[in-house]
């Protein structure tokens, strides 16, 4: 390809990553994309709010929590609290916000475009939240967000090889807790989970930081959103019961 070409492909995919509408299409979990339990994440570069960077083998030898979050998601917003309280009690882990794409965009914060601007916003996130934890900025094409499943508010526990001990679509914190738990015990073994509690005191206020376009379009997309997580619920239980069978074997998430 020519240089005119790569670059205008580029941008396509900067444009698709960061869309402009809420849409449960951009989304894909059936089965949900990125190192599934007990692989390993492949080295990565990513830039920190100061502007440096910080390579994923910096932190070796040490548990890792990696959060999917923007400055537009309830359910991100709504875990900030109790992450930190996690973050305190276990202090030899290591916890990283990814900020991704905007998850619910509109009128007033709308999807980047620009390096500078998402790094802006990211620093407004953490210091509006009062959020002690690193935050790392991907890049405008979303590349780890995607190589990590690229939901909004996916959450993965590695060990200190990087190997994925716990992978979620979702963060519930209590599930992150008990992992983290039996990893300093060394009785974790690798699993999916599915810990999601609705963030219905935080769904208008955080939307409307995006504007009424995103309280649109996510009423647009609720009854498919419902089906989903009813149809993961489902899921879940099959999990549990497969884990309860014994060790061999890590359910798909799907």
């Amino acid at each position: 390809m020519r240089g005119e070409d790569l670059v205008n492909a580029a941008r396509q995919r900067e444009r698709e990553y960061n869309y402009r509408r809420f849409r449960l299409s951009h989304f894909q979990w059936d089965p949900m994309p990125g190192p599934r339990p007990g692989e390993r994440v492949e080295e990565f570069s990513i830039r920190r709010l100061d502007g440096g960077e910080l390579r994923l083998s910096q932190l070796a030898g040490r548990p890792l929590v990696i959060e999917a979050g923007s400055y537009t998601c309830p359910q991100f917003v709504a875990n900030v609290e109790r992450m930190g309280a996690l973050q305190r009690r276990f202090p030899e882990v290591d916890f990283l916000v990814l900020y991704s794409r905007e998850a619910h965009p509109g009128g007033r914060i709308g999807p980047h475009k620009s390096l500078d601007a998402k790094l802006e916003l990211a620093r407004r996130a953490r210091q509006v939240q009062g959020d002690g934890r690193t935050y790392l900025v991907d890049e405008l094409d979303g590349r780890l967000n995607l190589a990590l499943g690229g939901m909004p508010n996916a959450v993965y526990v590695l060990d200190g090889t990087a190997r994925v001990v716990y992978r979620s679509l979702f963060t519930w914190p209590p599930e992150v807790a008990d992992v983290l738990a039996e990893l300093a015990a060394g009785t974790a073994r690798p699993r999916n989970g599915y810990g999601f509690v609705p963030a219905v005191r935080h769904l208008v206020p955080v939307f409307l930081r995006g504007g009424w376009r995103a309280v649109w379009d996510f009423a647009v997309a609720m009854p498919g959103t419902m089906q989903f997580h009813l149809r993961m619920l489902r899921v879940q239980r099959e999990w549990r019961r497969e884990a309860s069978a014994g060790p061999d074997g890590v359910p798909e998430m799907a």
